[in-house]
């Protein structure tokens, strides 16, 4: 695919999928420069919806479409990972 036909994404992540709809749908958040620092992912993403820009612009590509995007902008290559279990509700 020709990186002028996608659109620009930047400071964009993947939110979620919708697998109820054919194709399934990815749902994008604008997260602009906000750092991760709460203890989960949903909950920086809820925040992040909350901004009046999320309210009013979503983004919203068929799933297919993460593939095309890796093809012509790889990304980094993961420098580390991190495993974390969740709390389980007792200490």
């Amino acid at each position: 695919m020709d990186l002028a036909k996608l659109p620009r994404m930047d400071n964009w992540l993947p939110i979620r999928i919708d697998w109820k709809q054919t194709p399934p749908q990815v749902d994008w958040g604008h997260v602009g420069t906000r750092r991760f620092t709460e203890p989960f992912f949903e909950q920086t993403i809820e925040k992040c919806l909350r901004q009046p820009f999320n309210l009013l612009f979503r983004h919203q590509t068929p799933l297919e479409a993460l593939v095309e995007w890796q093809t012509v902008r790889p990304g980094l290559l993961p420098s580390g990972f991190i495993f974390h279990m969740s709390r389980c509700g007792s200490t």
